[in-house]
């Protein structure tokens, strides 16, 4: 073998030893700037779809949010009205309530005046009973009469005075 020869195959393999080694890095390097390019690409994807599901969920809650609150003046508007028929209602039974209570009143003073009628009845009829006869069974009749009378009159003012105020 020529030593001219020898002489370049190790130059070219001397060569080689420097170079690929340095090419191989140079390579790797290069892949790995491709890697990270295509991660931080993945990162803002991944990002950008989360901002959007985000922005979407944001969208929704608004929505809803919106929703609820027609949703809550519809149902004060319906408060409202039940609130407005229920004051009618009341109103209705208060004035109902006078009325019945005059309606009472009234009949109550018709019964005491009718009661108060039939015991002076009873009371003269017993007097005059008991002054024809002077039969002392009928007079103790008349006077119990005139007691129950004068018992009666004096209930019946009582209520009179309490219906005044």
């Amino acid at each position: 073998m020529n030593p001219s020869v020898t002489v370049a195959w190790l130059t070219f393999l001397s060569a080689c030893m420097i170079v690929v080694p340095s090419t191989t890095t140079l390579v790797v390097a290069y892949w790995a700037r491709q890697a990270a390019k295509e991660a931080a690409k993945e990162k803002q994807q991944r990002d950008e779809a989360a901002a959007k599901l985000t922005e979407h969920k944001l969208e929704d809650v608004a929505t809803a949010a919106k929703q609820v609150a027609v949703e809550a003046k519809q149902v004060a508007v319906r408060v409202a009205e039940v609130a407005k028929v229920a004051a009618d209602g009341a109103d209705r039974a208060d004035r109902k309530a006078d009325e019945n209570l005059a309606i009472t009143k009234d009949v109550h003073t018709l019964v005491n005046s009718q009661m108060g009628q039939q015991l002076m009845l009873f009371a003269i009829t017993a007097r005059t009973l008991a002054n024809l006869t002077n039969n002392p069974a009928h007079i103790k009749t008349a006077d119990e009469a005139d007691a129950k009378l004068a018992e009666h009159q004096a209930r019946q003012a009582t209520v009179d005075e309490r219906h005044a105020n």
